[in-house]
């Protein structure tokens, strides 16, 4: 699978270069390293992130917030804002760690820690709801649960404070760490 996908990628680049602006046949020229992120490059879209061998990948940013409530309107406007592929929030009807992100057939879905997304007031943007729990683990457990799936991103319950966490693939191949702030931590 992996040599399919270099041959993909290196046949996407040269097609590139034939077919694309000055930028896109001179970037490679420019590259440091080959999972530097080019924000003006014209690089394939195959993954948003460089595939690190599993064994190499580390947590290197590890994010503590107080997530703000709002509602699934207004944590979709800040995702979209944000340019992410996911928002961390506390649905402010439910008082409940919830996370929205692209996908489902509306474009947008609605996961919430309990599993309970169902029971949210729908508002002006649709979403599609998961009724699935996220699962209780910790940090290490979600690293290899990420690896294993392939996902782009898990959003899981720490076992260790009772918070909402998304653990997700940075464009150089760690992962990123977004977690809830425990109650009564400051």
């Amino acid at each position: 699978h992996e040599a399919v996908d270099l041959l993909v990628d290196r046949l996407a680049h040269r097609l590139e270069r034939v077919t694309g602006s000055w930028e896109a046949r001179h970037a490679r020229r420019y590259e440091e390293e080959p999972h530097e992120r080019r924000r003006d490059s014209h690089s394939t879209r195959s993954r948003s992130y460089y595939d690190r061998p599993p064994d190499e990948r580390r947590i290197v940013q590890h994010k503590t917030v107080s997530p703000v409530a709002c509602s699934v309107d207004e944590a979709v406007v800040e995702m979209g804002d944000l340019d992410h592929d996911f928002h961390l929030f506390v649905e402010v009807g439910r008082g409940v760690d919830s996370l929205v992100y692209r996908g489902g057939p509306t474009g947008i879905r609605l996961a919430q820690i309990d599993g309970r997304a169902g029971e949210v007031e729908p508002g002006d943007v649709r979403v599609t709801v998961s009724t699935v729990c996220p699962p209780l683990l910790d940090t290490s457990e979600a690293a290899d649960r990420l690896r294993l799936t392939g996902m782009p991103f898990l959003f899981y319950l720490d076992g260790d404070h009772g918070r909402g966490c998304v653990l997700y693939h940075r464009y150089d191949g760690h992962y990123g760490l977004i977690a809830a702030k425990a109650e009564g931590t400051v």
